[in-house]
């Protein structure tokens, strides 16, 4: 009768395990749909990260298959990123965002004026 419990348990510990989602270290790649504010306007722009070396490539584009408006190199540290910002036009910005899964939340500046940025992963649709 032990041994028939034990194998239950056994068994039931196994099947359980299959029903906790994977909890992997948080990544900041992938791509997000991005809403944020500059000069008091509300925006909707597309962002695509990936890991460059020991760092991040940004690119934010109007839609999907836009051309790249800004580009970005991002450090991070624990949740923060910070990133370094280059816009087609020439202009420099600089922004700070926190990561959470599946989101990044940030602040950032390209003419003093602290502007806010919040992404969500999934396919950006206007």
């Amino acid at each position: 009768m032990r041994t028939l419990l034990a194998a239950v348990l056994i068994a039931a510990a196994s099947c359980a395990s299959l029903l906790v989602p994977a909890t992997g270290p948080i990544t900041p790649v992938g791509t997000y749909r991005c809403r944020g504010t500059r000069n008091g306007h509300i925006y909707g722009i597309r962002l695509v990260v990936t890991a460059y070396y020991r760092a991040y490539a940004f690119e934010w584009k109007r839609d999907s298959d836009g051309p790249v408006v800004q580009a970005g190199l991002a450090v991070r540290r624990g949740d923060q990123l910070a990133v370094a910002i280059m816009s087609v036009g020439g202009t420099r910005a600089v922004g700070l965002y926190t990561l959470t899964r599946g989101r990044l939340e940030g602040t950032w500046t390209d003419t003093g004026d602290i502007e806010t940025e919040v992404c969500v992963t999934g396919e950006f649709s206007a």
